[in-house]
């Protein structure tokens, strides 16, 4: 009884130990997207994807024009918003680290949707969403 206990004991702080491990080189992206005018867009598509791995991860923004792409792994990403009647946005090299959670708002121009905005110039996000 005492042996299992123990065997027990060990495999649950290794599972544990494995998760946190899993964790820490993970990443998550979020953010607010809205039109030139600051309403909110719902239903827009982000594409987030690994420039190394070329591994695309997908989501919508919800009603409130807010979206989160989580267990991202880190490095470095190509990160795509579109919507019918604007123009495509294009981040084309956003760098996730260990455990950040980056926070990207995006407004969107009005345009065809074949066109596609690239922002390249802009400062880096800023740590928004913890307290590092």
């Amino acid at each position: 009884m005492f042996r299992s206990r123990k065997v027990l004991h060990c495999l649950s702080v290794l599972i544990a130990a494995s998760a946190i491990g899993c964790a820490q080189n993970l990443a998550t992206v979020s953010g607010v997207v809205t039109d030139p005018a600051g309403a909110v867009v719902p239903q827009a598509n982000i594409t987030a994807t690994n420039n190394e791995t070329k591994v695309r991860t997908e989501t919508v923004t919800n009603k409130a024009g807010l979206y989160n792409i989580q267990n991202l792994p880190i490095g470095i990403y190509s990160v795509t918003v579109e919507h019918p009647g604007f123009s495509k946005y294009l981040r084309p090299e956003v760098t996730l680290t260990t455990g950040e959670v980056l926070g990207l708002n995006v407004q969107l121009a009005l345009g065809a949707t074949g066109q596609t905005v690239t922002v390249n110039s802009e400062p880096p996000p800023l740590e928004t969403r913890t307290s590092d």
